[in-house]
């Protein structure tokens, strides 16, 4: 606005200090009233403005960051393929001489080669056995893998502990299981990577306090999985003890422990059996249905089939009835599967039994399955014995799945 006469305009938006500095005769007689910046609708332009240069600054800062970034990383990334081009086949030389001299040759490397030269050896000793294998191992040492790791597993944060424990690992170093123990973290991830290394050492010590470090806690993840199967190695028997003396924390690890014994071999000595004929008691039917595949791979063994014929008070054939008389169907078949691994009479007869009753369609494959094997005798042979029961024409509606059905267990 343009207005005459005196100094009121300036003096309203800029205050009368500074007004008083302006004068008409500088204006021509005219003064300039100027729009209020730090008020309505100027003010908000003005706060637009300043936060759309600060985003854009910020934005390429960002962008010129991660462009740096990305270059210094690539320069990097070509360095060390490089590198692995140059020391991957000088390691394969060493390798197949009677002395390698590894001590010789690392301290002519830098300290980059080095750490492309450990990651090599740490690859390899996943796969290489026998003679090349002790011949990296050897190389490790003269890395000091070893005692980096260990120092990283005493002071280190958490991923340098993940990686010393694997470094460990692969090195297939001996280890106090208790300072292990004592020197990691709840973090489910670092008491399965504890688990893998407890694993490779001999001593029952070792395995109590790996099972302890898989069995309480979070359930398990496969990395874990695998951690139990390494520590059952040929004989479940420790596992079967932990479950039936010690408490395990949670349903979900009661089940993928008893997943894991299916898949086991048979346990040396008499271990007990408690906690998985407990288990066919469990309101959780997928763990009832790895109970009965526990079972069935420990069936044939005396006292196991001693110990289900006394658990919780019940006779063999009533424990049997409960199992094949199951709401769910997928129980009722890991019952069948059972009976299929005992073979004997009293199996047979309770599959022959089931097989008029039963209802689902894997489950009937899986009768069909285990009596083709245990009786193996045409329909006719039985017609013309006189032993051809009522379970027998049940049998005989479901043969003919065998050839369509998959199996429902294998």
């Amino acid at each position: 606005m343009i207005a005459t006469g005196s100094s009121k305009g300036l003096s309203r938006h800029f205050g009368s200090s500074v007004a008083s500095g302006f004068s008409p005769a500088l204006l021509g007689g005219w003064e300039l009233e100027l729009p209020n910046l730090w008020t309505g609708a100027g003010f908000t332009a003005t706060v637009i403005v300043w936060l759309g240069i600060g985003t854009l600054a910020i934005l390429i800062t960002t962008g010129a960051l991660t462009l740096g970034k990305s270059v210094r990383e690539y320069r990097a990334d070509r360095r060390r393929e490089e590198t692995k081009r140059r020391i991957r086949p000088a390691i394969r030389r060493r390798s197949s001489q009677d002395d390698p001299d590894w001590e010789a040759w690392v301290t002519e490397l830098s300290g980059f080669e080095r750490r492309v030269a450990a990651d090599l050896v740490l690859d390899d000793l996943r796969i290489l056995e026998g003679r090349q294998k002790d011949r990296l191992q050897a190389l490790a040492a003269a890395l000091d893998l070893d005692r980096n790791a260990r120092a990283a597993l005493e002071s280190g944060g958490h991923f340098d502990r993940l990686r010393a424990l694997d470094v460990l690992t692969r090195i297939e170093a001996a280890v106090d299981s208790d300072q292990v123990r004592d020197q990691i973290d709840d973090r489910r991830s670092e008491r399965e990577a504890a688990a893998q290394l407890l694993a490779q050492q001999s001593d029952a010590r070792a395995t109590e306090i790996g099972l302890e470090l898989l069995l309480q806690g979070q359930p398990m993840t496969v990395y874990g999985l695998d951690g139990l199967h390494a520590l059952i190695g040929d004989d479940p028997a420790p596992v079967l003890t932990f479950m039936a003396e010690r408490t395990v924390s949670s349903e979900r690890l009661r089940s993928q422990a008893l997943l894991v014994l299916a898949e086991a071999g048979v346990p040396r000595g008499d271990p007990p059996m408690d906690a998985v004929l407990e288990a066919l008691e469990n309101q959780d039917p997928l763990i009832r249905e790895r109970a009965c595949r526990v079972l069935g791979s420990y069936g044939w063994h005396p006292e196991v089939r001693e110990a289900l014929e006394g658990a919780a008070g019940s006779t063999a054939i009533e424990r049997l009835d409960q199992l094949v008389t199951d709401p769910v169907p997928a129980v009722r078949t890991a019952a069948y599967w059972m009976l299929d691994e005992w073979g004997d009479e009293t199996a047979r007869r309770v599959l022959a039994e089931s097989a008029a009753r039963e209802t689902d369609d894997h489950a009937r494959v899986q009768i069909a399955r285990a009596l083709q094997r245990q009786r193996p005798q045409s329909i006719a042979e039985l017609k013309a014995e006189g032993t051809f029961s009522p379970a027998d024409r049940s049998w005989a509606d479901i043969r003919h799945v065998i050839a369509t059905q998959p199996d429902p267990l294998r």
